[in-house]
Order: C-alpha cells, then structure tokens, then sequence
C-alpha cells in the first residue's frame, strides 16, 4: 500500500523532455508495469542520463560530469582520440561549452562500449548515437549561434 502512494520514480526519473534541442527516439521507452512507479534506466534523449559508477571504490558517477557544459560520453570501445578532436573543433569554431568523458570500464549498461551519448548541463540526453556515425552528428543538438 505504500508503495502506491510514495513510489514515484517512473515520475521522477522516466520524464523524457520534447525540444528542437533534443533528438527524436526512434523507438518507444522501455515497457513498464506502472508509468508512474516502475523506472528502468535507459540511454534515451530527453531522459536524465543514468547514474553508473565509474570506479572500482563508488565514488565516482557519471553524475559527477555534468553541469558546467555539455558533455560528450564516449563509451569504452568508441575512438575517443576522435570523438575528442570533433569536439576541440566545435569549442575552436564557436566557443561553445562541450567536452569528452571517455568511459573507463567496458560495458556499463544501459551505456553501450561504441555509444556515444551528448549530455547537456542540466544531465538530460540530447542525443545518442554510435561511434559508426559521422563527426558532424556532434553538433545536430547543440544550441549554436551562426557565426558572420
């Protein structure tokens, strides 16, 4: 019975924001029993980006990445060398606030080892992608000014 009237976190946590700023999903949120209690975490734009820990001694979460600029989260098995040079040139070009977090450790679910996931300040995911995908997808969800 409590559960009923204090377990929220499909609320909480399984929002999922709609923006020009934020890619489309192109397939449907994870089934769940109860949209308002039942959350499963889930590499989605729109969504808050998923908590992992990111060391061996848990004191260190993704979580910890964000909030200053819009971070670029490179899985283990992505080419972050890459990843990294795309992203110095959005910065050089236009001065906008974005860098690269390579993941540390192979196959922190739900991210996968060749995804890439664009998070803004705020921890919700603009975009998702993988690391077969071209540099220019990088900057499809950023809010840039055109430059004269």
């Amino acid at each position: 019975l409590t559960r009923q009237y204090a377990d929220h976190d499909g609320v909480l946590l399984g929002f999922e924001l709609k923006s020009t700023l934020i890619a489309e999903n192109d397939t449907p949120p994870p089934a769940v029993e109860d949209e308002t209690r039942d959350f499963i975490p889930a590499i989605r734009s729109g969504r808050r980006a998923p908590h992992v820990w990111i060391d061996q001694a848990a004191g260190t979460s993704v979580l910890d990445w964000f909030g200053l600029e819009y971070v670029l989260l490179a899985g283990s098995g992505s080419d972050v060398p890459r990843w990294r040079r795309a992203v110095a040139e959005v910065r050089e070009s236009t001065g906008f606030p974005v860098c690269v977090h390579g993941m540390p450790v192979d196959g922190v679910a739900p991210y996968a080892a060749d995804g890439l996931v664009l998070i803004r300040p705020d921890g919700i995911i603009a975009d998702h992608w993988t690391d077969r995908d071209p540099e220019t997808r990088l900057s499809d969800y950023l809010p840039l000014k055109e430059t004269t």
